[in-house]
């Protein structure tokens, strides 16, 4: 299966999309926010990267042009509620438009998070 890193700044979301990921076999390795995620790449080496669009310190829409800008061709899949704007389809076109290869607004259902990882990583 993949290795997956997965950012998300809501410890209870990331708890849960963690477990659904883990319990399909991912390995999968969590950040709190975007900062995180640049300073695990080179250790965890992911096919994956499931970032959260809103988060403190680095949010995903800077991730993820921050890896595109550094040639980095890791798998993107950002995920959203909308944040204070409440808006998740504006916040996922900026992410597409940012480089992100696939978005998904919140709130996730698992089945749909696992098709979305099985395409993206080409597993399932």
């Amino acid at each position: 299966m993949a290795v997956i890193l997965l950012a998300d700044d809501d410890d209870r979301v990331r708890f849960a999309l963690s477990l659904v990921l883990r319990d399909a076999g991912h390995a999968v390795h969590e950040a709190n926010y975007g900062r995180a995620v640049l300073a695990a790449m080179d250790s965890v080496r992911p096919d994956l990267v499931i970032t959260d669009l809103f988060m403190p310190e680095m949010d995903g829409i800077a991730l993820i042009k921050e890896l595109r800008k550094s040639g980095s061709t890791v798998r993107i899949l950002a995920i959203s509620g909308g944040g204070m704007h409440n808006d998740p389809g504006m916040a996922t076109s900026l992410a597409k438009l940012a480089g992100a290869d696939r978005v998904m607004a919140k709130p996730i259902r698992n089945e749909v998070l696992l098709r979305e990882v099985a395409a993206l990583v080409g597993t399932g």
